[in-house]
């Protein structure tokens, strides 16, 4: 009787430990856009790209910045060339989720403009980046994306 009431004991502790270490593995600190829009002009390739404003942001992913606590979008400067970035604080991780989905979407399009011609761009959106990490939505088309998104998570986990 002894041995069975602590082991259901130790059980709870144990899946209570375990739900704490998984709510705070997704938990990633406000940074402002700024921030990290600081941290990201110092990465390769973002410098010969254009900053979008809110209107990009409802033309391409059909999000309106005003549901989101802050966006970065930026887009090549060339019709050639399928390079994109998008970093998305949502309001809560239900609302990246659904941005993903979004950007999921415009990566559909993206592959299309490009599928035909672009062997080269085909290889960037085969490897692109697009995933939520806590409220954050990362999206990242081009050869850099893996050291952007680097550099993205290295400012939202300080």
């Amino acid at each position: 009787m002894k041995k069975s009431r602590i082991m259901v004991i130790l059980s709870g502790l144990g899946l209570a430990v375990f739900m704490a270490v998984l709510i705070w593995s997704q938990y990633y600190p406000d940074v402002p856009a700024e921030q990290i829009a600081g941290e990201l002009a110092k990465q390769p390739g973002i410098a010969e790209m254009r900053t979008e404003d809110a209107s990009g942001l409802r033309r391409y992913y059909s999000i309106d910045s005003a549901e989101t606590e802050g966006f970065l979008f930026f887009r090549s400067n060339s019709i050639m060339s399928a390079d994109e970035l998008l970093v998305v604080r949502a309001k809560d991780h239900e609302d990246a989720l659904l941005y993903m989905e979004s950007a999921r979407k415009r990566l559909g399009e993206i592959t299309e403009n490009f599928e035909n011609y672009g062997a080269e761009e085909m290889t960037k959106i085969d490897s692109a980046v697009c995933e939520v990490r806590g409220k954050y939505l990362i999206f990242a088309v081009s050869d850099n994306a893996s050291d952007w998104e680097e550099a993205i998570l290295g400012e939202i986990k300080k």
